[in-house]
């Protein structure tokens, strides 16, 4: 079945006043509507060379994913070092502070 009468069917019951039923009859009576026409002009080359192209487009595609992810990943182990560096150096500098604080209070 053509995917273009189905989008020609739903533009045409919202354009038109026609009951459902008469809707569903035509689409029903399109898909059980086997056309000779499409099996004729099927080319199973041309199908096949498609497929080829598609899936080295896919393994393409697939290895710039992986080797996102893997960024990705380094990149948020990276990120979780710093934060920790980050908080280690804030308890550092509260610590001077606090010993600071201690010190002028004895002094």
């Amino acid at each position: 079945m053509n995917p273009f009468m189905v989008y020609n069917l739903t533009d045409h019951s919202i354009s038109y006043p026609v009951e459902n039923c008469v809707i569903i009859k035509h689409l029903n009576a399109a898909l059980n509507d086997p056309t000779t026409e499409n099996l004729k002009t099927f080319d199973l080359e041309e199908l096949q060379s498609q497929y080829k192209t598609h899936k080295n487009e896919l393994r393409s595609a697939l290895a710039t994913c992986n080797c996102l992810r893997n960024l990705l990943r380094e990149a948020k182990e990276e990120i979780k070092d710093l934060k920790a560096k980050r908080s280690a150096l804030m308890t550092e500098k509260d610590q001077a502070i606090l010993n600071g604080d201690r010190a002028s209070d004895d002094f």
